[in-house]
């Protein structure tokens, strides 16, 4: 997680609700209540479309470096995939963002109650 870094973030659908702790909150207010709830069990359509908010956001956003195709992290997306990225990480290559995002999937379900 990025320390001293606050970020809000407005619910995609629904009412975000923190599933325990601040990183779920904020995984929830991201992509919604709804889409979290979408992915017990595991709904790869559902987690493709998760993939898709976050490069809509890396796009509205001008977060992609298209020289060195790397996508710069913003306090949104650092916040959001702190727990699953090197600490300090301050991007990634495109090519690194589907995994990631698999990984954030995987890492929500884990701290999901």
């Amino acid at each position: 997680p990025v320390r001293g870094v606050t970020v809000q973030m407005q619910p995609s659908d629904g009412v975000a609700t923190a599933a325990g702790d601040p990183w779920s909150a904020g995984f929830e207010a991201f992509f919604g209540i709804v889409s979290a709830k979408r992915l017990k069990p595991l709904d790869p359509a559902e987690s493709a479309r998760l993939f898709q908010r976050i490069w809509k956001h890396v796009q509205e956003h001008s977060l992609l470096d298209r020289t060195t195709g790397r996508v710069v992290f913003d306090q949104t997306l650092a916040l959001l995939l702190g727990p699953v990225v090197p600490a300090g990480a301050g991007g990634c290559s495109l090519h690194e963002l589907q995994p990631l995002t698999d990984k954030l999937v995987a890492k929500y379900l884990e701290s999901a109650p």
